[in-house]
């Protein structure tokens, strides 16, 4: 069985969004876990929501990622572009 998950670049005057999960170190882009049943766009769509609580659509499909986890379990990673339709980015500074 192959575990499929969507990601989206979304670039916003020149900054690129990443989120970060509480309990995981480091920074991802915003996505998640194509769940049972779902068009793997409508996925993406959700999941920057859920995680984010901005809306966006999907403009562009930008590449894959295929790979066998640590337990030889089958994944492939997608991503796209989208462009922010509703909600405010906010811009944080973690480096100081």
């Amino acid at each position: 069985m192959t575990t499929i998950s969507a990601y989206c670049v979304i670039n916003n005057v020149g900054k690129i969004l990443l989120t970060s999960d509480v309990d995981q170190y480091g920074w991802k882009l915003p996505g998640g876990k194509v769940e049972e049943g779902e068009l793997i766009q409508d996925a993406v769509i959700r999941e920057v929501k859920e995680k984010t609580n901005l809306q966006i659509e999907i403009t562009d499909f930008l590449n894959f990622h295929e790979y066998l986890s640590k337990n030889n379990e089958h994944r492939l990673r997608l991503y796209f572009i989208g462009e922010l339709r509703q909600g405010e980015l906010k811009v944080k500074n973690y480096l100081n």
